[in-house]
């Protein structure tokens, strides 16, 4: 019963207390979010423009060795904090006004620009976007050059030799031609890897073995000369090569640039809203610790009046 009143008693003074300090209670709160509303108008307002992009690096033998779109986007990542980047896109602080992030499981390739309005974000976007596929664009010619050289060497040195391997040849077939078929022949053939017991064990087996290598080593020479004429060609004819890597590096807009309808800071509805929340708070403890620094009433207990008889 007693620990009832008590509880009773307790809520009473907190509800006194609300009631004596009403007034800060309510005009705190307002007088915070007022304030905080009039000076998110006050601030100058900035915008964002975003461009998504699917980057999709196949795998080619004519371009083998091309950097993964991982490798590309963290290559271009960072390029931005770079003179050399804020000169191509004409931004002296360009870390604050761009934003690059390429999702390694999806494969897309965010950009995010800023500007003082929503005209200007689109504007810095599609500037971004520019500079990113000429970026791309360079970077993949530069190194799609570089292998089809590389390619076009080892195929002339490969040719070299096959032909060489052809001239030594092409003489034992035809000193095979006009020998015969002997058992030790067939028999020494037959042991060799790669020739089959039907053709150790042909007419003239060694003309045969002999056959097979040159038109081998043939196969092998026209191989390389057209792969030589296809280097050459990508080399001489720089829109054909650059043609050649779009089909082996495929990078798609997804979302182009567009004018964003609401700044991204400040948000003075959200702000008054947080700042009238927060002066909520504060206010009740204030409340409640000026209550503790007030003086407490003293309530003078009642005497007995002692009446003395004479």
């Amino acid at each position: 019963m007693d620990t009832n009143s008590q509880d009773e008693l307790s809520l009473r003074d907190v509800f006194a207390v609300l009631q004596r300090h009403r007034g800060l209670i309510l005009v705190l709160p307002m007088a915070l979010a007022l304030l905080t509303l009039t000076v998110t108008l006050l601030l100058p307002k900035s915008y964002s423009s975003r461009a998504v992009y699917s980057l999709n690096i196949k795998s080619d033998e004519a371009f083998a060795g091309l950097p993964t779109a991982s490798g590309l986007a963290q290559a271009y990542n960072d390029l931005l904090n770079t003179s050399e980047f804020a000169a191509g896109i004409g931004v002296e602080q360009p870390i604050s006004v761009f934003q690059s992030k390429f999702d390694d499981k999806k494969g897309l390739w965010t950009l995010t620009a800023k500007g003082s309005s929503a005209i200007e974000a689109k504007d810095q976007a599609a500037k971004f976007s520019r500079h990113l596929e000429g970026y791309l664009n360079g970077q993949l010619l530069t190194i799609a050059k570089q292998k089809q050289t590389a390619r076009l060497d080892v195929s002339q040195i490969s040719l070299l030799d096959v032909r060489d391997q052809l001239r030594r040849v092409e003489p034992l077939l035809k000193e095979a031609q006009l020998s015969g078929n002997t058992a030790a022949i067939a028999a020494a053939l037959e042991g060799q890897q790669g020739v089959g017991a039907q053709t150790a064990r042909s007419a003239n087996p060694a003309a045969v073995s002999l056959q097979l290598q040159v038109n081998t080593l043939r196969l092998n020479i026209a191989n390389l000369e057209s792969a030589i004429v296809s280097s050459q060609r990508l080399l001489a004819a720089p829109n054909e090569l650059r043609a050649s890597i779009g089909q082996v590096a495929v990078l798609q807009v997804i979302t182009a640039p567009g004018e964003p309808l609401e700044p991204d800071f400040p948000r003075p509805a959200l702000f008054a809203a947080l700042a009238g929340v927060l002066g909520f708070l504060i206010a009740l403890i204030a409340a409640f610790v000026l209550e503790a620094l007030r003086e407490p009433r003293i309530h003078p207990k009642p005497q007995n009046m002692l009446v003395s008889a004479d």
